[in-house]
């Protein structure tokens, strides 16, 4: 398949991952209307055209949180991103720190924030939710502490889990259903995902 525009990429994830991983990636909570308005908000924001100027001297960077970046971009959060492609975590985060801009771990990481961490030479930043058990929250604080992380992401949007229909029909979430037939119907140990020992190429 030839990738020549961002949706290429969506089409080629429709193709490439099982139908319950796409659509926990692709969808959104309820019936995806602020997620669609997301996109439509997107798609009007304009870049003001500039003729006739020196464009011998142009450069991204910018200070955010006291850290050099080359352009204004982090990656984002992406849940679960090591069922994507085998230690998707780690492939995401040397991606954004070859390209100067900070990498997010998620709370629901498949990687954990040790192997992450240093495979990289910028700390990276780390995003945590909000939630009743202030154990974990604390345990998870403190091994981004270890891990070196400079900047923490709050979500504090989400009291209540919003329902995604698009995972009940899928399989990905509701009610006896557990994730372990899941990751078997996927076959997803036949695409190499997960997060295991990096192995090597010779």
């Amino acid at each position: 398949m030839i990738i020549s525009a961002a949706s290429d990429y969506r089409a080629a994830a429709q193709r490439i991952l099982p139908p319950f991983l796409f659509h926990y990636m692709d969808g959104g909570a309820y019936s995806e209307y602020t997620l669609r308005r997301n996109v439509e908000d997107l798609s009007e924001v304009a870049l003001r055209q500039r003729i006739l100027k020196n464009m011998s001297d142009l450069s991204l960077e910018t200070t955010l949180f006291n850290e050099k970046l080359s352009m204004p971009v982090a990656l984002a959060p992406v849940g679960l991103c090591g069922m994507y492609a085998r230690r998707g975590e780690v492939q995401a985060a040397k991606a954004a720190d070859a390209h100067g801009i900070p990498f997010t771990l998620s709370t629901v990481s498949v990687c954990p924030i040790e192997e992450v961490a240093p495979a990289i030479k910028r700390p990276m930043w780390f995003q945590l939710y909000v939630l009743r058990d202030r154990g974990f929250m604390r345990n998870a604080l403190e091994r981004a502490k270890a891990a070196g992380c400079s900047t923490l992401v709050f979500t504090v949007d989400m009291p209540t889990p919003g329902a995604r229909y698009r995972d009940a029909h899928s399989g990905m979430s509701g009610p006896k259903r557990g994730n372990a037939p899941l990751l078997a119907s996927g076959d997803t140990s036949a695409m190499g995902v997960g997060c295991g020992p990096e192995r090597s190429s010779t």
